[in-house]
This record gives structure tokens, C-alpha cells and sequence, in this order.
């Protein structure tokens, strides 16, 4: 747009109804002999005059070429100031333009200061976050949070006008520099996309297709156990020198071993949900669908019960805390594997596969929305199964 990138010897006009030129304030001269640099803006006739912050000689101003001369020290970064207010004055009025809404003077000096949700893209953010806090996974407001962190060191402020495929792309590769995992990125990209789609829905014009916008899912390494190493972990979990962090960590894993149970399942879990030997619970994640999940609890997983207790866990850590033990955990015990809270659940679907269980059936007792999810276990099953066939060939 030529107005964007306009010189600054031309005032900016936007259809007759804004114009905005850079001003001294004459009528006041400091100790110095300077006078105040402003922007002056007129909106449907009403003038705004909007500080930018420093002061020059009058011989040190350019009134024609709308511009600080050289001949003061610092005239590189005053035209940096003036050229910047100027674009986002510009970037405000064509987000009233695009919204087919009316920019007064009033709403300019508002959202210049201090812009709405449905300017700033960055504010629609925040502000629609904190309506989420309580009503969405923890783990899901967490990494939304960190996103918008993400952003916002990336810009301090980001119109609902300058997005668009390079803005996103400059996004990308700003979070891709500082060395993330793939997986981290398009997390960050999921998630800026569902901040889009709920603009859209809130009747704010995006000024591209998002449709454009594609998110990928990484292939991940799907890190699960074998019959050994949870019997190594089983063992560890009974002998006497276990601390007892790393024994109530224990009783929650291996419960998850044989009941594929998110964290966030397990840490609701109460003797509510179980009944004999029965398991009955809401799995969180499908929590908004009211889906309850009936399955027949495994003899090893009742043995990891605290029937003596209140609860059936000795204690559910943080899910940070969780994990820090597992890692301990797997050193003591000799695991080669990095061991986090899902390798559990990642560990039943692979044991339950390689028993002979059928994967329409592991996919209700997994809650997988998309039968894709569980076909990433049928793979590693069927690659499990051809390693050990080949053990035939070594027979003689």
C-alpha cells in the first residue's frame, strides 16, 4: 500500500477523513531553545496532536520534508519514532476501514494509547485467555500462555491489519532461531491459528484466507517400555531403600502402565470412579462431550491401589515434579530411556497391542478422537513384532 510506505514529505491522508503531518509546538520554547515534536492528526475535521517524545531547534527541522535534518546527532532514530507513529496512526484507520466502522478522533487517541481487542491482535489474545483460565485444561492454558509470551517478545503490538502469511512466516522463523524443537513451533502455530479462528467467529475481518495458514504435526518419537524394563521398575518400587517420592511417583506411573490414564486423570482420581474391579471415570480431555469410560481394572493395577487410604494414590505430585522423579527413577534403575509421565500411557497401548488387542477397541480406551492416533501404535507393533520373527534367523 503506497500509503504505508509513503515518504515522509507527504502528509498521510486515508480518503478525505484523516490527515496527520509532523508539527513543533511553536508556542513554547524549553531552556534549550527546543521545541516539542508532535504529530498532528485531523479525523473528520478534529484535530489530535499525539507526542512523540522528544524535542529539536527549529533550525534542526525539516517543515517541508517532514523530517529531523542531520545536522542534529540523533536524527536516524527521531525519523524512526516519526516514520513508526505515523504507520501505526495509518494501521488503526485502515482497521476501522476494514471493519467498515467509523474512526473518530476520540477512538483514535483510544486506541493508540491503549487498543482493544478487536485492533490488537496481541490484546484479542490476552483478553480471550483470561476468559479461558478455569474453563480448559491447565496444561492447555499453560502452553497458550507461552505462546502469547512468544509473541509478544517477537512484537510489542500486532494489528488485526498486519497479519497475513509474511507475518506469520517472520513469526516461524523468529520461534525456528531460537533453536525449538519442531514440535514447539507448530504448537505455537496450533495455537495462534485457534486465536484466529475465534477472531473470525467474533466477526472480526481477517485481511487474508487463513485457510492458507497450515499447521503440521511433527512425527514424534514414541518412547514406551518393554515387559523388562517395567519389570525393573516394579521391583525398584518394592524394595525397602525406595524413597518414598520415588515410591508414591512409582504407584501413579505403573498405574498408568496398565490403565493408559492421562496425568490429568489419574490426579482426579478418587474411590469414586472405582467399584470392584471396575475403573469408571470423564476423561478430561473429552470432558465437554460428558463421554464417561467403564473398563475393567488389570489385577496389577488394583495391587498399586492405597486401599488404607482416602485416596487410591499415596500422593499425586505436580506434573513437573512427576517427571523430575521419573528421570531420577530411570538412572537408578539403568533405563536408557527418557521417562515422562506419558511414556506411561504410550506403554499400555504398545503392551495392549502386542497381547493380541484389537485397535478399534484400544482407541475407546484410549480416547483417541482420530483412529490416526492409535494407528501410530499399530506401526510400532507390527515393527516389534518383525524384529522379533528375526530372531529366528539366528537360530543356526
Amino acid at each position: 500500500n503506497g500509503l504505508f510506505s509513503s515518504p515522509l514529505n507527504s502528509p498521510m491522508k486515508l480518503s478525505g477523513r484523516l490527515t496527520a503531518k509532523v508539527v513543533l509546538k511553536t508556542d513554547h520554547k524549553r531552556e534549550e531553545g527546543t521545541h516539542a515534536v508532535y504529530l498532528q492528526c485531523f479525523v473528520q475535521g478534529q484535530k489530535l496532536m499525539i507526542p512523540l517524545g522528544f524535542a529539536v531547534k527549529a533550525s534542526q527541522f525539516d517543515k517541508k520534508g517532514q523530517k529531523i535534518r542531520k545536522n542534529h546527532p540523533e536524527h536516524s532514530d527521531m525519523n524512526l519514532i516519526i516514520e513508526n507513529t505515523r504507520s501505526r496512526v495509518f494501521k488503526i484507520a485502515t482497521e476501522f476501514r476494514l471493519r467498515d466502522q467509523i474512526l473518530t478522533r476520540d477512538l483514535l487517541y483510544q486506541e493508540y494509547h491503549n487498543p482493544t481487542p478487536t485492533v490488537d491482535f496481541i490484546k484479542f489474545c490476552e483478553h480471550h485467555h483470561e476468559l479461558a483460565k478455569g474453563l480448559i485444561e491447565d496444561s492447555t492454558w499453560r502452553s497458550k500462555n507461552g505462546t502469547i509470551g512468544a509473541i509478544k517478545r517477537w512484537r510489542k503490538t500486532l494489528l488485526f491489519s498486519e497479519l497475513g502469511m509474511p507475518a506469520i512466516n517472520d513469526f516461524t522463523r523468529y520461534r525456528r532461531k531460537q533453536g525449538l524443537k519442531e514440535s514447539t513451533v507448530q504448537k505455537d502455530l496450533k495455537n495462534f491459528k485457534s486465536w484466529l479462528n475465534l477472531a473470525e467467529r467474533y466477526g472480526i475481518k481477517l485481511p487474508f484466507n487463513l485457510r492458507e495458514m497450515k499447521v503440521t504435526q511433527p512425527k514424534a518419537m514414541i518412547t514406551y517400555l518393554n515387559r523388562e524394563e517395567i519389570g525393573k521398575l516394579f521391583s525398584y518400587y518394592h524394595h525397602p531403600d525406595c524413597p518414598e517420592s520415588f515410591r508414591n511417583t512409582l504407584q501413579v506411573f505403573l498405574f498408568a502402565c496398565f490403565t493408559g490414564l492421562r496425568y490429568s486423570d489419574l490426579a482426579d482420581l478418587s474411590w469414586s470412579n472405582i467399584e470392584g474391579d471396575r475403573l469408571t471415570y470423564v476423561p478430561r480431555k473429552t470432558k465437554k462431550f460428558g463421554k464417561f469410560l467403564t473398563v475393567r481394572l488389570p489385577e496389577k493395577a488394583k495391587s498399586l491401589l492405597s486401599d488404607h487410604l482416602e485416596t487410591p494414590f499415596e500422593r499425586i505430585y505436580t506434573n513437573q515434579a512427576y517427571n523430575r522423579n521419573l528421570k531420577e527413577i530411570s538412572k537408578i534403575v539403568g533405563l536408557r530411556k527418557k521417562i515422562t509421565s506419558h511414556v506411561a500411557r504410550h506403554t499400555f497401548a504398545t503392551m495392549f497391542l502386542e497381547m493380541g488387542g484389537d485397535v478399534e477397541v484400544l482407541r475407546e480406551l484410549m480416547c483417541h478422537s482420530n483412529i490416526r492416533e492409535t494407528m501410530v501404535y499399530v506401526k510400532i507393533s507390527s515393527k516389534r513384532k518383525d524384529e522379533q520373527i528375526a530372531y529366528l534367523d539366528k537360530m543356526f
